[in-house]
């Protein structure tokens, strides 16, 4: 019996947090850049992608597709160990800011397993840029066309010391996903 007081209970308390959670998230001010502001800021895109060759394509095409100066951001990808075609896949684009990274030309796969694949991959990266910011996604996420904008605007107005941002997971509405987005949304 008190055990499943106790299971309750905590569900509750979850479910709770969550609905706080989902209150607070539509309380933030969202920031708004100026239109006729023109960003100066030079930006890398890094994305640490091992066996993405389902996604790589789309995730790079709609950072391509930005609504930012083409002079002024790089798409840096490090293939971190993938036994499919993500490698492929990046380097039939034939474009000028897009640049990829072998992990695995870069170090032997048993100086790679000392640490995670994916820090390794992200401290290649930063290390070939030369860019002012540093913005960091993943290979399976897809963005609007003000996202690099919108992050240099922010960053030549504030000056922080780092920006981070949130994912917004685009589903069917079940309450499932909901309280998955929720989840995550609190981490």
């Amino acid at each position: 019996m008190f055990l499943i007081f106790l299971v309750a209970f905590l569900l509750c308390s979850y479910v709770l947090l969550l609905i706080a959670y989902h209150i607070k998230w539509h309380q933030i001010k969202l920031f708004q850049p100026v239109s006729t502001q023109v960003p100066t800021t030079t930006l890398s895109v890094v994305i640490a992608a091992r066996n993405e060759e389902h996604c790589i394509s789309d995730c790079i095409q709609s950072i391509l597709d930005q609504n930012y100066p083409k002079d002024l951001f790089e798409i840096i990808v490090v293939d971190d160990f993938s036994t499919d075609q993500t490698a492929h896949k990046v380097s039939n684009f034939e474009h000028q800011n897009v640049r990829l990274i072998r992990l695995e030309e870069v170090l032997s796969l048993h100086e790679a397993q000392n640490t995670s694949f994916k820090k390794r991959a992200l401290t290649q990266a930063i290390a070939s840029s030369n860019a002012t910011l540093i913005v960091c996604t993943d290979a399976d996420c897809y963005m609007e066309k003000d996202w690099l904008l919108t992050i240099a605007l922010f960053y030549e107005l504030h000056q922080p010391d780092m920006i981070v941002a949130p994912v917004v997971y685009k589903s069917q509405y079940k309450l499932v996903e909901f309280f998955q987005s929720l989840d995550f949304l609190s981490m």
